[in-house]
């Protein structure tokens, strides 16, 4: 049922009386705790927000729109809990807000788990977007309380959420879909806006792992590219890697255009006495596992975890601008050995940062660690600036990834361990969320700003 509420004023100083306006809300009939407000009457130029919290005082505000009818939505009330709200109009005649007012908040699904929480200092705020592998495939979003203020839930069987991030225009997330199995390719990106009321899907053929959104709305993807190749006279099926890409407005999969291949580029590497097995179709060669844009250079740059290197390539010429770590690394490391079975490359200015799986090993227990690196393209050299390994008390075998915070705050996922953490700019550790044992965390993305015009 929706909650109607009328508008009250300020004061005679700083509003004037809107005759007629009135808001309405009620909770999105996909996820109980999003916030779905709607608005008539208001000034043709009124700027309208909604100021929400766990009690009376407020406490938290976002622009919903503007005009003098709309709607917009509201994500970060708790689940079960009661949330308090108002409509705030802002025009040419001053601020006015409607009477403050209450709405039962829905439950999150009781096989969605919260995070077990150590705040050590203040966590620098938003949400924690990510995905769950393990049991029923949800993309969420936690708040720094550990609880699920998002999320969204796939009832297909073997499928996961691979990747996660947030549309670039703020009005919702982006899903990658792919078979856990690998059996079967359903390959596609799932653009769900803020209610989960609205979900559009896009073919990504082949795509797994990871894909990236550009400026202008171009979505790249990892695909998969099989073929038959004879190693020591038998044959075998190899599976290796493409990046492709859908210009923005494109959908048909004619559209594809392919960006580049391992297959034309880098000298196959595939073994069938070292072979992972992860693929059922065939050796695992490339096994890509991590892709960014790099606007500086206009390159994509992949992780390679079978090849153990990390590769620039140029989106205009398809072809390797360099390769870092691996028999194809072209670099010398620097104060460092280097990395290993690398995740989830971030470019940033004059170099950058990775999550290295495996560290350690013989005389000491395997363990994972973000290494930020300063790369000299002319030298070919890599330099590590930095390594957090927090004691090295996390070894994460697959997954595993860090995203920049306000600050230089640092937000990492460290994969199958279940964990996030955020440290703070002296990379001291600021906060810790796990999952329960057996839960997987998927990379995840700071979410500064949720909700908004709908």
């Amino acid at each position: 049922m929706a909650l109607l509420v009328m508008l009250a004023c300020d004061s005679a100083e700083d509003s004037a009386e809107v005759p007629g306006l009135a808001a309405s809300a009620r909770l999105s009939t996909v996820i109980p705790t999003v916030l779905v407000v709607e608005w008539s009457e208001a000034p043709t130029d009124a700027v309208v927000s909604v100021e929400w919290g766990s009690s009376e005082a407020l406490g938290q505000r976002v622009e919903v729109g503007t005009g003098a009818s709309g709607a917009g939505t509201v994500v970060g009330l708790r689940s079960g809990e009661t949330g308090h709200w108002r409509l705030v109009v802002e025009s040419t005649a001053g601020e006015s807000h409607t009477d403050p007012a209450t709405i039962d908040v829905g439950h999150a699904p009781d096989d969605l788990p919260a995070l077990v929480v150590e705040e050590r200092a203040e966590p620098a705020g938003g949400g924690i977007l990510t995905s769950l592998i393990g049991g029923k495939p949800y993309a969420v979003i936690y708040d720094h309380g550990g609880e699920p203020i998002w999320w969204y839930g796939l009832d297909a069987e073997d499928a996961v959420f691979a990747d996660t991030r947030m549309r670039p225009d703020g009005s919702g997330v982006l899903l990658q879909v792919m078979d856990g199995s690998r059996r079967t390719d359903i390959g596609a990106l799932l653009s769900v806006d803020w209610s989960g009321e609205t979900a559009v899907e896009t073919r990504l053929e082949g795509g797994h792992h990871a894909f990236v959104v550009l400026a202008d709305g171009t979505r790249a993807w990892c695909a998969t590219d099989v073929r038959d190749v004879s190693i020591d006279g038998t044959t075998y099926a190899v599976v290796g890697d493409t990046i492709r890409e859908l210009g923005p407005g494109l959908e048909a999969e004619s559209d594809v255009r392919t960006v580049w291949s391992a297959w034309d580029t880098l000298p196959m590497r595939a073994d069938p006495a070292s072979d992972s097995g992860f693929y059922p179709e065939g050796l695992d060669w490339t096994h890509c596992n991590g892709l960014a844009y790099d606007e500086t250079a206009d390159a994509y740059v992949m992780s390679a975890f079978a090849l153990g290197s990390v590769v620039s390539v140029s989106r205009t010429a398809g072809t390797p601008n360099w390769v870092l770590g691996g028999e194809d690394g072209e670099f010398t490391f620097v104060g460092g050995d280097g990395f290993v079975q690398a995740h989830s490359p971030e470019p940033h200015a004059g170099g950058m940062r990775l999550f290295s799986n495996r560290n350690g090993g013989e005389d000491e227990p395997l363990y994972s660690r973000v290494i930020d690196y300063e790369l000299d393209l002319e030298a070919r050299t890599a330099t590590e600036v930095s390594g957090i390994s927090l004691n090295k008390k996390y070894f994460s075998y697959i997954l595993g990834d860090s995203n920049p915070l306000p600050d230089e705050h640092l937000l990492i996922s460290w994969g199958s361990t279940g964990a996030f953490t955020e440290v703070n700019a002296n990379r001291e550790l600021v906060w810790t969320g796990s999952l329960p044992i057996g839960k997987i965390a998927g990379f995840a993305e700071n979410v500064p700003t949720m909700g908004g015009p709908r």
